[in-house]
């Protein structure tokens, strides 16, 4: 038995100083956005000391405030996206209110006042104002609202959402494949690239959708669009808090209300639904007689919030389960009477069959998602705020990694998928604010081949004919890392994640220093798998034999990845 014990020696600390001035910053958080602007009297004369209130219903705490400066500014941070009510007040001076205002995360909404020399009673409303435009941050971000996803008709997928960002390739679509026409339903491809750079980071609620493992390229936690409020997409200029470049991804979780809400949502296809399969006469003549139709496509989830305790404690939990199982061209079951003949017994007593195409049976992609998800929101007192996030996911991309055919595929099984998040921000003061959050992320991966025949009792031996490149029989892997799921192979992932920020903010000002760190462990145990050997052929003729050393183990420790930062925006 082997054994790899790598321990966490080293640390990442990168610390970032971006000094900047306005219209080119770049401190705006990823998870929410910012109502600024400057406040003058009908001479232009800038006034100080104007209280200015953003008020929506999607705060738990109702309002927050800040008081215009020296120079008239004003800057209210943190702010949930929503739609808010922005009220300017000032003795001697008529009250102004700004209704209607839409906010999205990582966006600062320009809201300038003109106050009137007036009674308190007095009130000017405006509600039909010129359209917002963010003149603070230059990082260039698409925003895809609740009722964007809704509307658009496309898949919820992260595959949907790189088909309508200018630039954006999935995985599938760098590696050849992809989704066309949606034939894949909702897949578990991440983003590759945007504009030619490499992917970056998911994150939900500002905390890493990955493990400590794999961080950018991972995508194993897939997105419950049921708990979405909001995605944002940084394509390019990231804020510095974000630790990648390429295209970042995040996740805003809804938080519920003080009314109860509910959504469901629920689609699906299948074979008859779908029109021919598209094979031209040159396909035809190269022997290709079946295409890649749908065998089925499902879709079904449903949410529902409000509150326990108005004002106080808010919910949102939701469930939903999508795959797709979709026949591959060309690739078909290997014929019973053959594969039966790939048996240790049988091959002893000489009824050794090579392959032969089982046509009536097409071998398929079987994929599927099953997430719950649970967010509360739990306003402590007027200054301290906290919010519990956990989902629990279970997804399988199965039958998806074979060599060449069906029975010598394997499954990419990942079980349990979870995040386990809190994050909690405290208004210490007007201008004083600091956040904080850390999680659990698990994930355990398993790998098997369930629904093959005769898989694992009275299994094949795994064959491999590099004479004509077909690989059948079932499943061999070479490395000893994926064995057979029912003898116990796995590979267990953690990670734990912590970020922290203080900013202080005035009008003319948004100081914020913090951290973000994570650790974490990989591990991989397999035993033997069914067969640890394969029979080498070249055109039906046995040459040799490859074989491997079980069992096999490795644990990884990773080292704290810590990073520093600081701006002035």
């Amino acid at each position: 038995m082997s054994k790899l014990v790598v321990r966490g020696i080293s640390c990442w600390v990168a610390l970032s100083l971006v000094l900047v001035v306005p219209r080119f910053a770049f401190a705006q958080s990823a998870t929410t956005g910012t109502i600024a602007g400057e406040v003058k009297d009908p001479s232009g004369a800038l006034l100080p000391g104007v209280t200015v209130e953003a008020a929506s219903p999607a705060l738990i705490e109702k309002s927050r405030t800040a008081v215009t400066d020296g120079e008239g500014k004003y800057k209210i941070t943190d702010l949930r996206p929503g739609t808010y009510t922005v009220s300017f007040t000032l003795s001697g001076f008529a009250t102004v209110r700004r209704q209607g205002v839409e906010l999205n995360s990582g966006f600062t909404a320009n809201i300038p006042a003109e106050m009137k020399v007036g009674n308190l009673e007095e009130t000017l409303t405006v509600t039909g104002a010129t359209p917002i435009v963010d003149i603070q941050n230059s990082s260039a971000q698409r925003v895809l609202t609740r009722e964007v996803l809704d509307t658009l008709p496309t898949s919820r997928s992260i595959a949907a959402l790189a088909a309508i960002t200018v630039g954006a390739l999935t995985t599938g679509q760098a590696l050849g494949g992809g989704d066309v026409g949606g034939s894949k339903g909702d897949t578990v491809f991440g983003f590759s690239q945007i504009h030619g750079s490499l992917q970056g980071i998911r994150t939900i609620d500002g905390m890493l959708m990955s493990s400590a493992y794999n961080v950018a390229a991972s995508t194993r936690n897939q997105v419950n669009q049921v708990m979405v409020q909001e995605i944002a997409l940084d394509t390019s200029a990231a804020s510095v808090e974000t630790p990648s470049g390429g295209m970042n991804m995040n996740v805003i979780p809804k938080d519920g209300g003080n009314r109860f809400t509910g959504t469901f949502t629920g689609e699906g296809s299948k074979t008859s639904l779908q029109s021919s399969s598209n094979i031209s006469d040159e396909l035809k003549a190269r022997g290709l007689t079946v295409g890649s139709p749908i065998q089925k496509i499902w879709d079904v989830g449903g949410g529902v919030g409000g509150p326990l305790r108005k004002d106080k404690v808010w919910f949102y939990g939701g469930g939903r389960e999508w795959g797709s199982i979709q026949n591959i061209a060309g690739v078909f079951f290997n014929k019973p009477e053959n594969q039966a003949a790939l048996t240790p017994a049988s091959i002893a007593a000489g009824g050794f069959k090579p392959f032969s195409a089982d046509t009536t049976r097409p071998a398929f992609y079987d994929r599927y998602t099953r997430d719950a998800a649970l967010r509360v929101t739990w306003q402590v007192n007027p200054k301290n705020k906290i919010a519990f996030y956990g989902d629990v996911q279970n997804y399988c991309w199965c039958n998806a990694y074979f060599t060449t055919n069906q029975e010598a595929s394997w499954d990419f099984h990942v079980y349990p998928n979870n995040n386990w998040m809190a994050t909690w921000t405290n208004t210490l003061t007007n201008k004083l604010l600091i956040t904080g959050g850390a999680s659990f992320r698990q994930d355990r991966q398993f790998n098997g081949t369930p629904g093959i025949p005769n898989f694992p009792d009275n299994a094949a031996i795994p064959v491999n004919d590099v004479g004509i490149g077909l690989a059948y029989g079932s499943r061999y892997i070479s490395g000893g890392v994926v064995g057979d799921t029912e003898l116990g192979d796995m590979g267990d992932q953690y990670a734990y994640q912590t970020r922290f920020s203080v900013s202080y903010v005035t009008g003319s000002h948004n100081f914020k220093v913090g951290e973000t760190s994570m650790t974490g462990h990989n591990g991989i145990a397999s035993v033997s798998p069914l067969y640890p050997y394969q029979y080498i052929l070249s055109n039906g003729v046995p040459i040799s034999i490859k074989e491997d050393a079980y069992p096999y183990s490795q644990s990884q420790r990773l080292g704290l990845m810590l990073r520093m930062f600081a701006s002035d925006q």
